[in-house]
């Protein structure tokens, strides 16, 4: 908590006179969220959809499987778990469509800038209305056509067309060394952009608002890490984005698996609700949640040669350790509140490493689909989707 940092209170934060100093100045200076002890009131709504995995004991006489890692619960299972009844789960064929159209897609870094006002099509229009202010302002006698042609002119002031063209964004954002450059990695795969996407292990590694164009269909924009390493620049240009930008479709919030919800994020989405912006809640390094509650590594030991108790016993200790992941979670996810947000975001759980419980990375594909969804490009409903695009090379 950055008061306990400051070594102040919360409500001495309020009085802070320098508003950029850094997003997490900004962020104590809102409206604190009134938190509240009911740890109960999000984890009652999936009592009755507990993971099958989690819930199930080995039955007398049926042998576990001779890998148990089959046992342990992944990413995805959590995201299932936790998975609103607002939101059903996207079908197969829409998961595939939407990766077909990432692993496709050509990916340009278009811009990346610490100044919201030097975004491509902001600076433009900035610039024509300076522009057509002083050829007003000028004497009618000094007017000539070319006056008039240069008021009227298309020219884009030295900025590529292309970067003018608008198109639907969506912002990954969350507190310094959440993981965001890992999870754009997994977003643009096969993508010579990824060089840009740099994963540091520095909080605070990335200073500016980057823009990467997917296909000429749309933009994935990653933003500065909000928190006590932020920078007062950062903190404008992010919140200034939030606030302004028209092209803004979804917000994707990163949370630390390891940290949980820390006072910057429940005021971040506070922020996010005030504004009118939609969001979506994107849990980060739960890999090392797994890790966490799972048994001994010897557990995991092959099993060939254990009698039928000790492989009962193993299994029984693995399944004990996914119910205890579940627990960790809805702990978690209750003490945000999200069930009072006025929409209540999707839960997204991402693994952007294969580890030993693990052959491969969860969550990147959901997060592909629901940024397709959100831009209007995808469209699911049961089985049934539409693809409202065309794959630009």
């Amino acid at each position: 908590m950055l008061a306990k940092t400051l070594g102040c209170s919360s409500r001495t934060l309020l009085l802070i006179p320098k508003r950029y100093a850094s997003i997490d100045y900004l962020l104590t200076a809102l409206k604190p969220t009134n938190a509240k002890n009911d740890s109960a009131s999000s984890s009652s709504k999936n009592s009755t959809s507990t993971l099958q995995k989690a819930e199930e004991a080995p039955i007398s006489g049926v042998l576990p499987p001779r890998d148990l890692r089959k046992l342990v619960l992944t990413p995805s299972d959590l995201t299932n778990h936790f998975r609103q009844p607002e939101y059903a789960p996207p079908s197969i064929k829409v998961i595939g469509e939407a990766q077909a159209f990432f692993n496709r897609s050509k990916v340009t870094l278009e811009w990346t800038l610490a100044n919201y006002e030097e975004i491509p099509d902001i600076k433009y229009e900035l610039l024509q209305q300076k522009r057509s202010q002083g050829i007003r302002e000028m004497d009618p006698f000094y007017k000539t056509e070319y006056h008039e042609n240069l008021a009227n002119s298309k020219k884009t002031f030295g900025i590529p067309p292309e970067q003018l063209r608008p198109l639907p964004e969506v912002l990954l954002l969350g507190h310094t060394n959440v993981g965001k450059s890992s999870l754009l990695n997994n977003l643009l795969v096969n993508s010579k952009a990824l060089e840009y996407a740099y994963v540091s292990q520095k909080a605070g590694y990335t200073k500016t608002l980057n823009c990467f164009n997917i296909g000429r269909k749309l933009r994935v924009i990653d933003s500065p890490g909000y928190g006590m390493f932020g920078e007062s620049k950062q903190g404008k240009v992010v919140l200034e984005y939030i606030s302004k930008r028209h092209l803004l479709r979804r917000v994707f919030i990163l949370i630390d698996s390891v940290e949980g919800f820390r006072e910057e994020d429940i005021q971040m989405m506070d922020h996010l609700v005030s504004e009118g912006v939609p969001f979506e809640i994107v849990f980060t390094k739960v890999d090392v949640i797994i890790a966490k509650f799972m048994p001994k590594k010897s557990v995991f030991n092959s099993t060939t040669k254990k009698s039928k108790a000790e492989r009962l016993e193993a299994a029984r200790l693995v399944e004990e350790g996914n119910a205890k992941i579940i627990e960790y979670f809805e702990r978690m996810v209750s003490t945000a509140q999200l069930d009072e947000v006025v929409t209540v975001p999707r839960l997204i759980f991402n693994m952007a490493v294969t580890n030993r419980y693990a052959d491969k990375i969860h969550g990147f594909k959901e997060v592909r689909t629901i940024i397709l969804e959100s831009c209007g490009l995808l469209q699911s409903s049961g089985e049934k989707s539409t693809f409202n695009l065309e794959i630009n090379e």
